[in-house]
């Protein structure tokens, strides 16, 4: 793919460069080991991007370089490009545009240890998807808001915001969001301390993330399960049944 971009770029096919570079994107992201072969492809789609005078394309390829910083140890130049690639977006005027770069943003944000700015952030995407016709968009981004919440130490609003998610979501069934969001809200369930309640709603993600062939999905589960069942186990063996007790005080 990145030879593909760098070609477009030097044969003066800035349009199909930027695309391909961006679309290229989620593949390296999936891929998970290639980010220097992502970083040179997206910087390839960000010039052809700013030789089309495309702000919404040059908000796109800034965002999918911040994303890729981010897991470098100096996630400082990603939050800068974030800054970049949100000043384009506001410039733009696309709600939906500007709805997916402030998402992606607050999640580099949070995977930078910095879920005080996603938050802010995200309560804007919220309230602003609220006007929008997708219902998912609100719902994803409710489900990203208690995601931030979580990692910021707040899990009481984290599962307002997840149930909320996991309502409006009730509509689609077989949407990855629908198992990411009910992800969240077991979580939400397991750090404040309510571990059989998030054992029925990892659950119900398990079963419905069988009909989705996503490895990425089921992984989450799994680990969630996994995660909550210990927990159960080991306050089940710091307990002492009651008639043990009594039967050991006897004894003495």
């Amino acid at each position: 793919m990145r030879g593909l971009v760098l070609r477009a770029e030097q044969h003066g096919r800035s349009a199909a460069a930027w695309r391909l570079a961006h679309r290229a994107g989620a593949l390296y992201a999936k891929a998970g080991d290639r980010r220097a072969e992502w970083w040179t492809t997206a910087e390839s789609g960000l010039r052809a991007a700013r030789a089309c005078a495309d702000p919404a394309a040059v908000a796109r390829l800034t965002t999918d370089l911040a994303v890729i910083l981010v897991d470098r140890p100096d996630a400082g130049a990603a939050v800068g490009l974030l800054d970049q690639a949100l000043a384009s977006a506001d410039l733009i005027g696309d709600p939906v545009l500007r709805h997916h770069c402030r998402a992606r943003a607050a999640d580099v944000l949070v995977r930078a240890g910095r879920p005080d700015r996603a938050v802010p952030l995200l309560a804007d995407v919220v309230a602003r998807a609220r006007a929008l016709p997708d219902d998912r968009l609100l719902a994803r981004a409710l489900d990203e808001l208690a995601g931030a919440q979580l990692a910021g130490g707040a899990p009481g609003p984290a599962l307002a915001h997840a149930d909320e998610a996991v309502r409006i979501l009730a509509a689609h069934p077989d949407a990855t969001e629908t198992v990411r969001a009910t992800h969240t809200r077991a979580e939400a369930l397991h750090a404040l301390g309510r571990h059989g309640a998030a054992l029925t709603t990892v659950r119900l993600a398990l079963a419905l993330g069988r009909t989705q062939a996503d490895p990425g999905v089921a992984a989450r589960s799994h680990a969630l399960l996994a995660t909550v069942l210990h927990t159960l186990g080991s306050s089940t063996a710091g307990a002492v049944p009651a008639g043990r007790r009594a039967t050991t005080g006897a004894d003495r």
